[in-house]
């Protein structure tokens, strides 16, 4: 049983267009991984300061407490 050529042909349209719809999509989901970590390395960021913040109020804390001993 031979397949004709338009047959061949429409199933690789078929073909070609699941590709493009997969190129779409594999597309919109890099787009949405990229906000994903500029999010992420907003909050490392956010999370960094604040640790930054704390560290230096015990520093502060302790050079007090050094410094006045009674």
């Amino acid at each position: 049983m031979m397949i004709n050529d338009r047959t061949i042909n429409e199933r690789l349209a078929v073909v070609e267009s699941q590709l493009e719809d997969n190129e779409t999509i594999n597309q919109k989901i890099l787009a949405e991984l990229a906000g994903i970590r500029g999010e992420i390395n907003k909050y490392k960021g956010f999370i960094g300061s604040i640790w930054f913040v704390i560290s230096c109020l015990g520093v502060f804390i302790s050079a007090f407490k050094f410094f006045h001993k009674g």
